[in-house]
């Protein structure tokens, strides 16, 4: 469920700069930013970026990590780009924080294995054939969001969904 990597939401920490609740070298984190679906700050609507990285030494120590980059931490405001939580990021967030189910109708889905059935399942609706790992991360996002969408709808939806989609790209 954790990313591999570090992300942070540059309005957030921009606005602990400013407010003086931290200093650059004591910035927080927030448990939401962890999830690796989670690409977005759901409060500010804003993508999560990335943490400079240098070695497995300093990878979860992000106070350092800031620092590893000259001039990173005084670009945060450069580094805002507004974004829409996807639905998946929303239902996620949900089942992590309030014990909701991802998808009521499956018993503990898995939440890696339960995105890229989505992602797969949206892009065969969408596109039929073809990689998707050839999608950029936007579109990525879209197919969760289709495929999530209809996988929720329940068992009908779905079958109803495949069965359009095959007929549709002629399979």
């Amino acid at each position: 469920l954790r990313k591999a990597d570090l992300a942070v939401c540059p309005q957030c920490w921009l606005e602990q700069l400013e407010a003086g609740r931290s200093k650059s070298y004591h910035l927080s984190m927030n448990s939401a930013w962890l999830p690796r679906p989670v690409r977005t700050c759901l409060r500010h609507r804003v993508k999560l970026v990335e943490l400079p990285y240098k070695d497995y030494t300093t990878c979860y120590d992000h106070p350092v990590r800031s620092k590893l980059q000259y001039g990173w931490l005084n670009n945060l405001t450069s580094m805002i780009e507004q974004q829409n939580p996807s639905a998946f990021e929303v239902a996620l967030l949900k089942q992590v924080f309030q014990h909701e189910a991802l998808c009521p109708w499956l018993d503990d889905a898995q939440v890696d294995v339960f995105e890229r059935w989505s992602l797969g399942l949206g892009f065969f609706i969408e596109r039929g054939a073809g990689r998707v790992a050839d999608l950029d991360q936007r579109s990525q996002r879209q197919m969760i969001d289709i495929g999530y969408r209809i996988t929720t709808a329940g068992k009908t939806a779905l079958h109803v969904a495949v069965d359009q989609a095959l007929g549709k790209h002629g399979i």
